[in-house]
């Protein structure tokens, strides 16, 4: 706006110069040419009604100058009034906006917050339920190990405890004829038969048991590893072959 109120100031001040000119041109040249031709004494206060005219102009010219000269601060200033309450309220909706973006980051950040604190206690949960479930399944797989354990060593127990055997003398024979025990085991014979029988190793001496009526027993108690062959002495020709493996 200033720029254009300085432009027009020249401008009429090249006008109010040009119009001087012309004017000094004009009086001088119609002077010259007025006495030659006519003498009237009218004429001769001509040149200076133009240059009254001219005055005129000059005065015209420059109060409407001062008048742009004057109004330039109002314009200036009416125009300033215009402009800053868009740009105050752009300053207001600017500040709005990074307030707002400020708050959503705020709340963004205080959600991400949450979420990792929730994903975090429910790792932690089911994680702590995971080492529950193990540990239950550990304790119940140990447990279960140390029953199975224990079973085995009392089947060690039973196997390894004495154990007592019966072998029954009936019809001229033995039954069974062939066993296998174990050391620390003990065999009881009991004759069923209406003969009387014995019990007699083969070769060892083992096994040496009176002669046994029907209904009485010979017992023995086997402390060796070994094979033992016994038979019945009074009846060798027919009740022989008969063996006891004692295992360790």
């Amino acid at each position: 706006m200033r720029f254009l109120v300085k432009l027009l100031i020249i401008l009429n001040v090249i006008v109010l110069f040009s119009i001087i000119l012309i004017i000094v041109i004009g009086v001088i040249t119609y002077d010259s040419d007025s006495q030659k031709e006519i003498g009237d004494s009218n004429d001769k206060n001509m040149p200076l009604k133009i240059i009254d005219s001219a005055v005129d102009i000059v005065h015209d010219v420059m109060d409407s100058v001062k008048e742009m000269m004057e109004e330039e601060p109002e314009i200036i200033e009416n125009n300033s009034t215009n402009i800053t309450p868009p740009i105050e309220e752009d300053i207001e909706i600017l500040d709005k906006g990074e307030d707002r973006e400020e708050d959503e980051e705020i709340e963004n950040t205080e959600n991400e917050i949450i979420n990792n604190t929730n994903n975090l206690s429910s790792n932690n949960s089911s994680n702590s339920n995971n080492e529950e479930e193990s540990g239950g399944e550990e304790s119940n797989e140990q447990q279960n190990n140390e029953e199975e354990q224990n079973e085995e060593e009392v089947e060690e127990e039973e196997q390894n405890d004495p154990v007592t055997h019966n072998i029954e003398i009936i019809n001229f024979n033995m039954n069974p004829n062939q066993l296998t025990i174990k050391v620390g085991d003990t065999i009881i014979w009991t004759n069923n038969d209406g003969a009387s029988h014995t019990v007699t190793s083969d070769m060892s001496g083992e096994l040496d048991s009176p002669l046994l009526s029907n209904g009485d027993t010979y017992t023995h108690k086997f402390d060796i590893i070994g094979i033992f062959g016994y038979h019945c002495n009074p009846h060798s020709g027919t009740m022989n072959g008969y063996e006891i493996e004692v295992m360790n």
